[in-house]
């Protein structure tokens, strides 16, 4: 009789463990997003680097499908921290903006320039091609495309509202890097939005996801001097990447070019504090919470190891590519990988990792090499 017993006991346990196992079901996977969640490339957002954004990365490792708004290179946009182009469609190179043939929807819909309260207000608008506003002329064709080219009446939606449309099973929020990245290039921490409103939005933006029964992985800030961008100098200012030609050639350094050690500080402490808030927005709402602020702080400290390469977070030093503030490829699938582990961790599943040794070869950005000149500033 106590065989029996012991027996019915386990079951029980067995389907009690099963029942408090959280479930993910990867079917219909989006990402919301700023240019670090798009793919932002070296000077614009085109397909060799939308390819392998760790939204891309992360949906083959869960076995979905990612449908993209793949651009022609030399694509859409400009990273943050340099001379902003106008908006010119198609622009030389091109023979059209899109690579076709064009999706009807896209899961990806990170926008580059897209900041926290744009995600929840911000909509496509006619024009599709706004010259003087190439944000908004970027947000036509992520997220108003082909839908604009269609005729009227056709819907017009946020990125929020687009994700909430999409009904996903999966959606990951990265915002937040535009204003950081922002805020570190003019030096000036009154340029992040407060935490308060921070955690506002965060909790607006999970709720609606939440409402269609999403699970959500959000990511959190990355502390832009952490990145290529800002090289920290010997007296604990930090010196942006357009201003390296200018020391290399021994000219006098811009004004503006350098951000003090104290204005740092006050960024740096502004953006752990925005963090506090995701997290706890997240944790309201039962959210897996990717940490993309110790991540990058990791690969300032240690860079990123693929197979025998190094790679570092030093400006041409294999991590960021030539915008200084974007990953590589080989980064975005750590980041995919970080991804891919959390949702592993917490519900109990076996995704595989990506092989970073197989990406190293076919990142731009792991090939490219500072000058000698270059070299002495590290």
């Amino acid at each position: 009789m106590r065989p029996r017993w012991l027996f019915t006991v386990g079951c029980l346990c067995v389907l009690l463990a099963q029942g408090q196992t959280r479930k993910v079901d990867t079917t219909t996977f989006v990402v919301l997003g700023d240019g670090l969640a798009a793919g932002m490339g070296d000077f614009g957002l085109h397909e060799v680097w939308q390819r392998g954004s760790f939204g891309a990365v992360a949906a083959q490792l869960l076995g979905t499908i990612f449908p993209t708004p793949l651009m022609q290179a030399p694509g859409v946009g400009t990273p943050v921290g340099w001379p902003v182009q106008p908006a010119r469609i198609p622009g030389r190179w091109q023979t059209g903006v899109r690579v076709e043939p064009v999706t009807l929807f896209v899961f990806n819909l990170s926008v580059p320039g897209m900041r926290i309260r744009d995600a929840v207000s911000r909509k496509p608008l006619p024009p599709l091609v706004q010259p003087d506003d190439p944000f908004q002329t970027s947000l036509n064709l992520i997220l108003g495309f082909p839908a604009m080219a269609l005729g009227a009446g056709k819907p017009l939606w946020s990125q929020l509202d687009y994700a909430v449309a999409m009904n996903p099973t999966l959606a990951v929020v990265a915002l937040g890097y535009t204003e950081a990245c922002e805020a570190a290039v003019a030096g000036d921490a009154a340029l992040l939005p407060s935490p308060g409103d921070a955690r506002s939005l965060y909790d607006l933006i999970l709720t609606a996801l939440a409402a269609n029964y999403s699970e959500q992985v959000v990511l959190t800030v990355p502390n832009p001097f952490d990145t290529a961008y800002f090289q920290p100098q010997p007296d604990g200012s930090y010196l942006a990447a357009p201003a390296l030609a200018y020391l290399a050639s021994g000219e006098a350094v811009p004004e503006g070019a350098r951000v003090s050690a104290e204005a740092a500080e006050r960024i740096r402490d502004g953006v752990t504090a925005i963090n506090r808030e995701i997290a706890a927005a997240a944790a309201a709402r039962n959210a897996v919470v990717v940490d993309l602020q110790e991540l990058f702080a990791a690969w300032r400290r240690d860079g990123i190891t693929a197979g025998t390469e190094r790679l570092t977070a030093a400006y041409l030093g294999g991590i960021y590519n030539y915008s200084g503030f974007y990953p590589g490829l080989t980064a975005h699938a750590a980041i995919a990988n970080r991804i891919v582990a959390e949702i592993n961790r917490v519900y109990g599943r076996n995704f595989a990792a990506a092989d970073l040794s197989r990406i190293v070869p076919t990142d731009p950005a792991a090939r490219y090499r500072p000058t000698s000149a270059a070299e002495r500033l590290r």
